[in-house]
Parts: C-alpha cells; sequence; structure tokens
C-alpha cells in the first residue's frame, strides 16, 4: 500500500470509529487505534501492535516479530541476533498502540504491553505480539496461531477459522462477550 494511500485509508477508519461505524467496503469495525482490518477471504487481519499488517505467504498470514521483521519467502522467521533484511523490515500504517497508549495516559499491563483508551489491557495470544478488543468490545481469539476477530454481529469464526455465511445464526459457543481485561502491573 502506498503511503498517501494508506494515510487515506486510516483517517477514514479513524472518523468511522469516531461515530460507530463499519469500515468502508467490509462488516468489520476498527480497532482502538481506529485501522480498518485488511480483509482477506472474508477474513479481517488487523495491524499487530507496531502498526503492521501481516504478510501473506503460501497463504498464511505471517505477522512481524517483535523487532519488526517478517519472514522470509519460506516463512522462516530470522535467528535471535540476526540482522533483517530491508525488503522484510515492518513499515506500520496504524498507529503504535504502546507510543499512543503512553500519550494518552494510558496504564502498563502485567503483560508489559500498555491499556487502550479505555484501560483494557491486550491479551498475549500468538507470539507475544498485544491482541487489543476491537471496536465492539471483543478480544480476538487464536486459531492454531492465527489471531481471528469477531465479525460484525460479534461471531467468532469455527475451529477451523471459518466464520458463518450471512444471515446465519451464531453458534452460543461462537458469541463474543465483550470483556475489559484491567490487569495492571
Amino acid at each position: 500500500m502506498k503511503p498517501f494511500t494508506a494515510f487515506a485509508f486510516l483517517v477514514l477508519c479513524t472518523i468511522n470509529l469516531a461515530v460507530g461505524q463499519r469500515c468502508p467496503g467490509s462488516d468489520f469495525f476498527p480497532d482502538q487505534r481506529g485501522c480498518c482490518p485488511l480483509v482477506v477471504g472474508s477474513t479481517p487481519f488487523y495491524a499487530d501492535a507496531q502498526g503492521c499488517f501481516p504478510r501473506f505467504i503460501g497463504g498464511i498470514a505471517f505477522y512481524a516479530d517483535a523487532q519488526g521483521c517478517f519472514p522470509n519467502s519460506a516463512g522462516v522467521y530470522r535467528s535471535a541476533g540476526e540482522v533483517c533484511p530491508a525488503d522484510r523490515v515492518c513499515v506500520p500504517q496504524c498507529p503504535d498502540i504502546a507510543s499512543a497508549a503512553q500519550q494518552g495516559g494510558a496504564r502498563l499491563c502485567a503483560n508489559g504491553f500498555f491499556s487502550d483508551v479505555n484501560g483494557c489491557c491486550p491479551r498475549v495470544l500468538v507470539d507475544n505480539q498485544p491482541s487489543y478488543r476491537d471496536a465492539q468490545g471483543c478480544y480476538p481469539i487464536s486459531i492454531a496461531s492465527i489471531i481471528f476477530y469477531a465479525d460484525v454481529g460479534r461471531c467468532y469464526p469455527n475451529s477451523s477459522g471459518v466464520y458463518r455465511a450471512a444471515g446465519e445464526v451464531c453458534p452460543a459457543n461462537q458469541v463474543c462477550v465483550v470483556s475489559c481485561d484491567r490487569n495492571y502491573a
């Protein structure tokens, strides 16, 4: 995504968040930063805490590691201490949630990350990356080390990562229960 396009998309999503609307062209809401997910095959992929969207390798979403480095074309992350090649460095397209939170008076959570604007701590589900609640107040879930958010009807995908079809009733065990973790350090 080109920088101007990414910025325009971010501004549009931030405006939608302010008025509680869905992201343009999707059934998903912006996250706490106002960033809309990248939707691939009707699955939303939100930016990580560093503001980076995942890269897709062989149809699998890979997020950058804690130092902002994506895996190689085979899906292999670099070894500890290895320098990240320039073409694999994460380029943030959404604000860094920790930096934004520090400026807004957020609290440090027990897991080492900062709370969101509502004082809710993120959950750490995969690769020590924080996963914040979406605009509906739903935390994401992890299926096979992939992060999934609830759809606009607060329904999570099934155990295979498949979302329900339009008009289909959400099974009780897939319904998001709005919550806010306040486990501060």
